[in-house]
């Protein structure tokens, strides 16, 4: 980030920080707009305790703000220069959330992640350049191809691959990871109303880095589950039904028939 940008405008007249405007309109679209992870009876109450993991600028924590004036708020965003835009944005709108600069995982220590500063939504630890740029590439070629199949001379095609390699430009970093439950353990939490995950495939390990006995304090999780080829989202799910938690799983409609992304609605039932 350039450091005279300016903090957007967004359509609801929230300004903000922001890595490109092309990923800050998806992320506004999923989180404001289509308010993907309020869904399936997932709900947010007055004073309830916020986990979001793998917060990206903050945009959901600023949306939780807005909308129910929520401040008991964790965030956590690994990659340096992303965490930087984050707090600036919840310093932008007042917001004393509990930020961490580290991301959650099975184990605490040191982490190689995968960062892409074109488009950080897609940075993790299991990211991968040449598959990760072959997902784009699908799903961009199937974007343009449906609106505008050929623009001054060259096909979807072409524009796929171009913008997908940009998207895609990578660097390796070293970033810290914790673990929920160390986390809940050194701020005395006994409760999380809501433990939203975006990790890019880091979700199972997350879950695996509850202890037993904090499994009880946790009354909704929505995660988005990156699926190879069904393994992942079975072990999610299989693990979700063991712990006592109802849950609905939507396929992601901008990935129906390529990259496999879901989102995984999960609560305990009533009175648990």
């Amino acid at each position: 980030m350039k450091a005279d940008k300016a903090p957007y405008l967004l359509p609801n007249g929230m300004r903000v920080y922001y890595r490109t405007e092309a990923e800050l309109k998806y992320l506004f679209q999923d989180i404001f707009i289509d308010q993907v992870y309020l869904r399936h009876g997932v709900c947010i109450r007055e004073n309830d305790c916020i986990f979001d993991v793998g917060a990206n600028i903050g945009l959901f924590t600023l949306f939780i703000h807005a909308r129910h004036c929520a401040q008991n708020i964790y965030v956590f965003e690994p990659i340096p220069s992303v965490y930087e835009l984050m707090i600036k944005n919840l310093r932008l709108h007042g917001l004393a959330a509990h930020a961490f600069r580290h991301g959650l995982s099975d184990k605490p220590g040191d982490a190689r992640f995968i960062y892409y500063p074109n488009y950080s939504i897609l940075s993790g630890m299991y990211g991968d350049p040449v598959k990760d740029e072959a997902m784009l590439k699908r799903l961009i070629r199937h974007a343009i191809a449906n609106n505008c199949p050929k623009v001054d001379g060259k096909t979807a095609e072409d524009y796929a691959r171009i913008i997908a390699k940009r998207k895609t430009e990578a660097q390796t970093i070293t970033c810290r990871v914790s673990t929920l439950s160390h986390v809940m353990a050194a701020h005395s939490i006994e409760r999380i109303d809501l433990l939203k995950i975006d990790a890019e495939k880091s979700e199972l390990d997350i879950l695996r880095g509850i202890d037993e006995k904090d499994w009880h304090k946790i009354r909704q999780i929505v995660l988005e589950v990156h699926d190879e080829g069904g393994l992942f989202l079975d072990q999610i799910s299989g693990l979700l039904d063991q712990k006592g938690y109802t849950f609905h799983i939507d396929q992601q409609k901008d990935h129906v028939g390529s990259a496999g992304i879901y989102l995984l609605y999960a609560a305990r039932p009533s009175g648990q």
